[in-house]
């Protein structure tokens, strides 16, 4: 097993706890095929050096395992000579908006549905699009019911829906629910979840089989363009219920397995 590290770097800030800046990432080479490790330690992930020290001693934590199953399928399309995302269609995506600029607007209204991860932005882009607010579980319930408060009525009709707005806790969540009016969805939360949300996000980069869950919102990990299109593959092969993902914009053609053949050759791979 070899590996390649990388660092990413944000000019804003990805999410309501990481500021702007660098997350480090690795790729993986496990037999033929490649795979994405970037845990978020802000976010509660350990740390690359522990991910990669687990997947070395052959005892994976849940990202691991979802980085070794992904090199799994790309491996067996490599082999084949096939392209994993080729004839397959990617489910529609959100907009990530992380602030307002020129043709902002313009673009949200385009594609009907935004994400933003402050609540500054809702009101703005509730006048042309549905909304998802994702708070990374910043929020008390006192926050939250301020927040909620401070909604305009057209804005509060155009929420789509509330993501990780406080730490998870079933009870509270039916209840902030049932007080507001707004659904929910839960990222960050245990994976066999089942009450308090009406939508359960998966990110195929942190665990390699989907949580409990009715009805899902597949997204990327803010991570590598090899991990994104893993996602893509994922959502695009999901037999289950799908609302609009969360998987960017990237163009997907070309090479075998998850693709990017030139790009990956050109890396220096060391031995894990």
């Amino acid at each position: 097993m070899e590996v390649w590290r990388y660092r990413h770097r944000f000019e804003a800030a990805p999410n309501a706890k990481v500021a702007a800046g660098e997350v480090e990432g690795a790729l993986v080479r496990s037999g033929d095929g490649y795979g994405c490790l970037q845990p978020w330690p802000k976010l509660g992930d350990e740390p690359l050096e522990a991910q990669l020290e687990a997947l070395r001693r052959g005892s994976p934590m849940p990202p691991g395992e979802a980085c070794l199953r992904c090199c799994e399928i790309d491996s067996a399309a490599r082999r084949e000579r096939r392209e994993l995302l080729s004839g397959l269609k990617v489910p529609a995506s959100h907009l990530l908006v992380e602030e307002i600029g020129t043709g902002t607007l313009t673009r949200a209204a385009e594609v009907s549905l935004v994400k933003v991860k402050s609540a500054a932005l809702v009101e703005a882009l509730a006048g042309v699009a549905r909304v998802r607010v994702d708070f990374n579980a910043t929020l008390d319930a006192d926050g939250f019911r301020r927040f909620a408060a401070s909604l305009s009525e057209p804005a509060r009709a155009k929420i789509d829906f509330v993501e990780d707005p406080v730490p998870y806790d079933p009870g509270l969540w039916e209840e902030l629910q049932a007080e507001s009016g707004l659904r929910f969805a839960l990222d960050r939360g245990p994976a066999d979840a089942t009450r308090g949300f009406v939508v359960r996000v998966w990110k195929p980069a942190l665990t390699p089989d989907p949580p409990t869950g009715d009805r899902f919102c597949i997204t990327h990990n803010m991570d590598h363009e090899l991990g994104r299109r893993y996602a893509a593959y994922r959502a695009a092969t999901f037999s289950g219920e799908l609302v609009a993902c969360g998987l960017g914009e990237t163009d997907w053609a070309g090479g075998c397995g998850l693709g990017m053949d030139e790009e990956l050759a050109r890396l220096e791979w060391r031995a894990l």
